[in-house]
C-alpha cells in the first residue's frame, strides 16, 4: 500500500451516558465524561484503561456507531455528526469481534468486501487491490486458504486488510489484538505501527503493556474520564510505577477526579487537552467516499455471497435439503395408504395427513432462516457503514432460502402424494405449500433477528412452530375470537385452509354419524376460495418481513 495523509482527529467534551437498571431502580450512568483530546495526523495512539472505563465507547463514537449526548468530533478541523463518521470511507474500525465471513478464502472475502464498497469497477483491477491489501498484512501466501484454517493472528490480519482497501486515513483498532498470543500480538502492534508510519492516525486499544513503546502517545481512562494523554515515558512517569503493568494497580490509589486534577496541573497536562478550533459541519453533511453500490447491485453481490458461503460447506446444505424426504418418508411409514373406501376414514386420514404436511414445511423453512441473521449480525452492522441497507441484505437471504424451502415443500409433498396417495388438486397444493415455505423461511428469519443469540433463536423456534400447530385448526375447530387471531397471526392456519381447498366436495363434506336430528362438523372441511388463502399467506409473508426488516434497523442503530 503506498503512504498516505492521515487526518488529524479531536474530541471536545464528548459525553456518552445510559440508563442502567430498571423500573425505580433506572438512573443514568457516564461512561465517557467530556473527553477532550487532539490526535494528530500519522500518531499510533494507545487507549488504555482498565475494563469499563469507557475506551470502546470513545472508539465506537469516533466510528460514528455511537451517538455522543453532547460534545465534537471533528476530523481535520470540522466537525462531523455520527452519520457522517459512521459512512466516511477515510475511516475504518476493526472491532474485536468477527467482521468477515471465515467459511471465504481471505482473497475471495476481500473480493466481495471491496464490491459492497464500491472500490474498483473491473475484476482486474479488484484483484490488484485485493492482492495488494492482503499483502499488506503479510497474507500473500495465504490468500487462498479458507480464514477459518489460518490462525488467530492471521484471520486478524485477513479482518484488517479487508479494512484496508479503501486506503484509509484513520485507523479504529477495538482490541483488534485480543485473544492472540504473545508473538501474534507483538507482530500485530509492529503492522499497525508501520501503517502508521506511512501516514495513517491509528487509535489501537491493547491491553498488551509490553508494547505499548510502539506508540507515540497513550490515552488513559479512568471512569470514563481521560485522566493523561502524553508518550508512554511520561505515563510511567505521571503515575510513578517503572513498568507499564504497574499503572493499573496504582489507578486504584485515587478516583478518576483526582487523577486529572493532578494531571492537569502537571506542565504537560494543560497542552494535552488544549484542542483547535472546530469549523461547524455544512448544513447537510456529505460523508467523504463511496456510499456503495444501488440496492439492486447490493442484493446481486450478498446473494453470490451467500451462495459462496453455502455451497462451500455441501454436508450442511444436503442435511437440509434432507430434512423433506426424510420426513415424507416418515410420514409413509405411519399413514400409509389412505384412499379407505369409507368416506369418513378418507377424510380423516387425509387431515391428519395435510396438518403434518403444512407443519412439515413451517419446520423446515423455519430451520433454513432461524440461525442466518444472529450469527451474521456483527458482520452486517460492520458493513452496514458502507451504505449497505437491511432491504437487500434480507432480500439476499430469502432468495437463496426462499427457493430451497420451495423445493423441500414441492419435495415433501410429492413424495407424501405418491406414498400415501393423497387427493386433490395437485397444482394447487403445491402453490399453497410453496407459499407457506416462503412464509416460514421469513417466520425464521424474523426469530433470527429478534434473538440476542443463536442458542435463543433455536429455543424459541419450536415455541413459535407449536404455537402454529394449535391454532392452525388442525387440532380442533376454532372459534371466535381464536379463529380470528388465526386468521391473522398464523401462517398455519391459511395452509391448511389452501389444501382443504384443493379436494373434492365429497370428501371435505364427509361426517361421522350424529345423533337423530343432529348435524355433525364436517371432519376434513371445505377450505377458503384459492385466491383469499393467497392472498392472505401474501400479506402475512409481507408483514413478517417488515418487521424483520425493521428489527435489524433496530439492532443496526443502537447504540
Amino acid at each position: 500500500m503506498s503512504s498516505t495523509d492521515g487526518l488529524s482527529l479531536t474530541l471536545r467534551d464528548v459525553t456518552r451516558r445510559v440508563t442502567v437498571g430498571r423500573g425505580m431502580q433506572r438512573a443514568r450512568r457516564t461512561i465517557l465524561d467530556a473527553a477532550t483530546l487532539h490526535v494528530r495526523p500519522g500518531e499510533f495512539i494507545g487507549l488504555l484503561g482498565a475494563s469499563g472505563s469507557g475506551k470502546s465507547t470513545l472508539i465506537r463514537i469516533v466510528a460514528g456507531l455511537g451517538r455522543p449526548d453532547a460534545g465534537q468530533v471533528a476530523l481535520d478541523g470540522v466537525a462531523c455528526d455520527s452519520a457522517a463518521l459512521r459512512r466516511d470511507s477515510r475511516i475504518a474500525y476493526l472491532p474485536q469481534d468477527v467482521i468477515i465471513h471465515e467459511q471465504l478464502t481471505p482473497r475471495r472475502a476481500l473480493d466481495y468486501g471491496a464490491r459492497i464498497k464500491g472500490l474498483a469497477g473491473s475484476r482486474a483491477e479488484r484483484r490488484r487491490l485485493v492482492t495488494r491489501a492482503l499483502e499488506r498484512v503479510g497474507l500473500g501466501e495465504r490468500m487462498d486458504v479458507p480464514i477459518a484454517r489460518l490462525s488467530g493472528g492471521q484471520r486478524k490480519r485477513a479482518a484488517l486488510a479487508a479494512e484496508l482497501l479503501g486506503d484509509p486515513q484513520v485507523l479504529l483498532l477495538d482490541e483488534a489484538t485480543s485473544g492472540l498470543d504473545p508473538a501474534s500480538e507483538e507482530e500485530m502492534m509492529g503492522l499497525f505501527r508501520s501503517l502508521a508510519d506511512e501516514g495513517r492516525t491509528v487509535i489501537c486499544i491493547t491491553h498488551f503493556p509490553n508494547r505499548l513503546a510502539m506508540c507515540d502517545r497513550l490515552i488513559y481512562l479512568i471512569d470514563g474520564e481521560v485522566v493523561f494523554f502524553g508518550t508512554p515515558e511520561e505515563l510511567k512517569g505521571f503515575f510513578g510505577v517503572a513498568d507499564m503493568e504497574s499503572v493499573y494497580r496504582r489507578q486504584a490509589e485515587h478516583s478518576a477526579a483526582e487523577w486529572r486534577e493532578r494531571f492537569l496541573a502537571t506542565p504537560a497536562g494543560g497542552a494535552a487537552f488544549a484542542v483547535p478550533a472546530i469549523a461547524a459541519a455544512a448544513a447537510e453533511q456529505t460523508p467523504a467516499g463511496t456510499m456503495g453500490p444501488a440496492p439492486w447491485m447490493q442484493t446481486w453481490i450478498q446473494l453470490r455471497r451467500y451462495l459462496d458461503i453455502n455451497f462451500r460447506d455441501p454436508g450442511s446444505l444436503a442435511l437440509a435439503v434432507a430434512q423433506a424426504p426424510i420426513i415424507a418418508l416418515m410420514v409413509a411409514l405411519v399413514f400409509g395408504w389412505i384412499r379407505e373406501p369409507f368416506a369418513q376414514q378418507h377424510a380423516a386420514s387425509t387431515r391428519e395427513v395435510i396438518f403434518v404436511l403444512v407443519l412439515a414445511v413451517l419446520w423446515c423453512a423455519g430451520t433454513l432462516g432461524v440461525r442466518e441473521i444472529v450469527k451474521e449480525r456483527t458482520i452486517f452492522r460492520h458493513e452496514s457503514r458502507f451504505g449497505i441497507a437491511v432491504g437487500p441484505y434480507l432480500g439476499s437471504k430469502m432468495l437463496f432460502l426462499g427457493l430451497l424451502a420451495v423445493a423441500q415443500a414441492l419435495l415433501l409433498l410429492l413424495i407424501v402424494r405418491a406414498a400415501t396417495g393423497l387427493t386433490g388438486e395437485a397444482l394447487l397444493q403445491g402453490i399453497v405449500l410453496a407459499l407457506t415455505a416462503v412464509t416460514g423461511v421469513a417466520l425464521g428469519l424474523l426469530i433470527s433477528a429478534a434473538s440476542p443469540a443463536t442458542e435463543r433463536a433455536m429455543t424459541l423456534l419450536p415455541i413459535v412452530l407449536i404455537g402454529q400447530a394449535v391454532f392452525s385448526s388442525g387440532l380442533a375447530h376454532l372459534k371466535a375470537p381464536l379463529i380470528w387471531f388465526s386468521k391473522v397471526l398464523v401462517p398455519a392456519f391459511w395452509g391448511l385452509d389452501g389444501l382443504r381447498a384443493s379436494f373434492p366436495a365429497a370428501l371435505t363434506t364427509a361426517t361421522y354419524p350424529g345423533p337423530p336430528g343432529g348435524t355433525m362438523p364436517a371432519i376434513l372441511g371445505s377450505g377458503g376460495p384459492a385466491v383469499l388463502v393467497l392472498t392472505a399467506l401474501t400479506a402475512q409473508l409481507a408483514t413478517i418481513l417488515i418487521l424483520a426488516a425493521w428489527w435489524i434497523h433496530r439492532d443496526r442503530t443502537r447504540g
